[in-house]
């Protein structure tokens, strides 16, 4: 079985690891700190592909443009090789019959003309309306890709903001925690001064008092004394005198 740091009876267990309050919240507010700032750099990953994908189309649809154009003349130029031909044949039916270039024969051919102008005008035209509406269509996907990198960077910048203050808030936090850790620190200081000054006055004054039985035992000792060898004296004074007295009657 292979065991982990979470596992119960390993010794290298996550529970075991002991930190003050400020640096697990610190620790806590860094990995916050860090998926916020992950989640930013993946938003703007997102935005870049976006935008990629945004500018491929667009591309797409700006050769589609030149392509239409590219078209339009194509067609132009297949339509004035249809109409010289048409032309050609018309004059020449008008020569084979004998006709003269003019009057009516000259009218139809100038009517055909105008009308192949506006055939090579409409061709032209619809090939620049084709060629605008890809352009229009590749400047809309290039305008989305820029506007997801605009959200990507705005998401970007938000988490990092987050982030910054995420940190800010645990470091004056954790600078509050210290402040009253410091202080509570000084009273118990304080407080044990004290204490130990209490204990020495109270060590002082019992010394005096100690000192003052012992000389009072002292004096007390000595007045007794004093008085024994008083009473010693008088007892042999007296029983001098009575020895005194005793040797006076004897004849």
């Amino acid at each position: 079985m292979i065991k982990t740091p979470g596992s119960p009876d390993d010794s290298f267990a996550f529970t075991n690891i002991n930190y003050d309050p400020g640096t697990a919240m610190l620790i806590g507010a860094g990995v916050n700190a860090g998926s916020q700032i992950m989640a930013g750099n993946a938003a703007m990953k997102a935005g870049r592909y976006q935008q990629a994908m945004h500018e491929r189309n667009a591309t797409i649809l700006e050769n589609k443009s030149d392509i239409a154009l590219q078209k339009g003349k194509d067609n132009i130029d297949v339509f004035n090789q249809a109409f010289d031909r048409h032309q050609s044949s018309t004059e020449l039916a008008y020569m084979k019959s004998g006709v003269r270039m003019e009057g009516t024969p000259l009218e139809v051919l100038e009517y055909q003309l105008g009308e192949a102008e506006i055939q090579r005008l409409s061709l032209e035209y619809d090939a620049a309306v084709n060629s605008y509406d890809f352009l229009e269509q590749s400047a809309i996907e290039r305008s989305s890709g820029e506007y997801s990198m605009y959200q990507a960077r705005s998401q970007r910048a938000a988490s990092y903001i987050s982030a910054a203050g995420t940190m800010v808030g645990a470091f004056a936090q954790k600078s509050i925690l210290d402040t009253q850790a410091a202080n509570q620190a000084e009273i118990i200081k304080n407080q044990n001064q004290n204490a130990a000054e209490i204990i020495r006055q109270q060590s002082i004054s019992n010394g005096i008092i100690t000192d003052k039985i012992f000389n009072n035992q002292i004096d007390m000792i000595d007045l007794i004394n004093k008085n024994q060898r008083t009473l010693i004296n008088i007892n042999k004074a007296n029983s001098l005198a009575f020895i005194n007295e005793g040797y006076a009657a004897i004849p």
